[in-house]
């Protein structure tokens, strides 16, 4: 399934544990599968959006998930990842923060 990311990430992954750091930026689920796939390949920092926790606000967002979701991606990066980070994506007027 990730074939096509490993022939790119093998080369960067070798010099990124020397002095060269890269910064590698996918947009699409995987679960924990795919966060395990690219830690084997070097990658070492994990960042992710959300747009919120509160599930009325996903509702009014057209988000097509609840809190769940976000709450179970952070379970995953924090069990895959030991350096990782949550953006939490503002510009509703409802939103509170």
């Amino acid at each position: 399934m990730f074939r096509a990311v490993a022939g790119p990430l093998d080369g960067p992954a070798e010099a990124a544990r020397g002095s060269l750091r890269l910064s590698i930026t996918i947009t699409a689920p995987g679960g924990s599968e795919k966060l395990r796939f690219l830690r084997e390949r070097g990658v070492t920092r994990l960042s992710f959006g959300v747009q919120s926790f509160d599930d009325t606000v996903l509702k009014y967002a057209a988000r097509g998930y609840k809190r769940d979701i976000p709450l179970r991606a952070c379970a995953i990066a924090a069990d895959v990842f030991e350096n990782w980070n949550l953006d939490l994506i503002q510009g509703d007027r409802k939103s509170v923060v």
